[in-house]
């Protein structure tokens, strides 16, 4: 199935897809990822809110597991149509690379 990511879902399931596009586009365009490197996206719904508007990217939440840290997730949430990850620690944690540059 193939989304674009400029075209706006209109169920829960379309939305689904589309967060997991765009975390994976944003993984592999944005911080470098190769494909290989993420073993799986999982994308949840949250907040008491999110039964009102299924086409809300921005309350869905994907969790990233990547091929070399399998025990960790990293929490990726949509914000103003940009993707953000949440507080990490693992070694691929964003904020990590404030403290090491």
């Amino acid at each position: 199935m193939m989304y674009w990511l400029n075209t706006p879902a209109k169920t829960d399931d379309e939305t689904i897809h589309f967060v997991i596009a765009k975390v994976e586009h944003y993984l592999i365009n944005e911080r470098e990822y190769d494909s290989k490197d993420i073993h799986s996206i999982e994308v949840v719904k949250g907040g008491k809110t999110a039964h009102e508007d299924p086409s809300n990217p921005e309350l869905y939440t994907a969790y990233v597991v990547f091929a070399d840290e399998l025990e960790e997730q990293y929490k990726y949430e949509i914000d103003n149509g940009q993707v953000y990850q949440g507080v990490s620690f693992g070694k691929h944690a964003e904020s990590n690379e404030d403290e090491q540059g």
